[in-house]
């Protein structure tokens, strides 16, 4: 139910544990997990909400999941609640409870608001990973700073961290936009040594119909910086207009 998104049957599979039983840890976060991906934040809120009623103390785990469900709804604002509740209750922070925040903002068009959480992450002691520089690049991107979207790019590989078709992507637009056709054609080249599999292989849907290859869905999987499910729905080769799409 939770990898098929059933959310409904999900929350009453756990209504029926509690009436028979005492749900545990485990038990919330699959239901709320099967909310997050069909974006039910209120509901994946809620069950974070219950968990203290158990007598059951939520984990970054149940945290990270609330504020996907938030992200993958553009509700920035809750994500951010999530990351305060998280200190405030002695939980520590990680760079998945940033890039949940940071992917709700740049969903909701808040692409500033997603970069100053990136920054304060080092002010913490988080490392960024690799889908917090690729939610970071999308968010320069559709602010128009091509600069520094190659910034980071350059930040990223010095990071230690080897970008992914998605950042390189990201990175290839932004060389564009700037007019750097040499840089623009290297980053072509790079992409193209990058792993089939992590651009056109399709993977197997556990469950119901394959998600239809929309320019929405792939904005929308690229903007919670998952990078290769994005890709993985264009059908072959990408074209000059999903590219753009994929990172505008």
């Amino acid at each position: 139910l939770e990898r098929c998104g059933r959310w409904q049957e999900a929350l009453q599979l756990l209504l029926r544990i509690e009436e028979t039983g005492d749900p545990d840890v485990v038990c919330f976060s699959t239901a709320m997990n099967a909310c997050a991906r069909q974006s039910r934040w209120k509901e994946a809120l809620d069950l974070l909400d219950l968990m203290p009623i158990f007598h059951h103390k939520p984990n970054a785990y149940c945290y990270n999941t609330a504020a996907s469900a938030c992200a993958r709804a553009g509700r920035w604002q809750k994500a951010l609640e999530l990351l305060s509740s998280m200190k405030r209750h002695g939980i520590d922070l990680d760079a998945v409870a940033f890039n949940a925040a940071m992917a709700a903002a740049v969903e909701a068009g808040h692409g500033d608001q997603a970069l100053q959480l990136m920054r304060g992450m080092a002010q913490i002691g988080v490392q960024p990973s690799l889908v917090s520089y690729g939610i970071a690049m999308l968010a320069t991107n559709r602010l128009g700073r091509w600069e520094e979207t190659l910034a980071l790019l350059e930040e990223l590989r010095s990071s230690g961290h080897f970008p992914d078709a998605g950042c390189l992507h990201a990175a290839r637009l932004a060389a564009k936009e700037a007019n750097m056709d040499e840089l623009k054609h290297s980053l072509s080249m790079e992409i193209s040594r990058c792993p089939r599999s992590s651009i056109d292989t399709p993977r197997e849907e556990p469950c119901g119909p394959k998600t239809p290859s929309t320019t929405e869905d792939i904005c929308r999987l690229a903007s919670l910086g998952q990078w290769e499910d994005a890709l993985m729905l264009l059908d072959g080769e990408p074209d000059a207009e999903c590219i753009k799409e994929l990172v505008s």
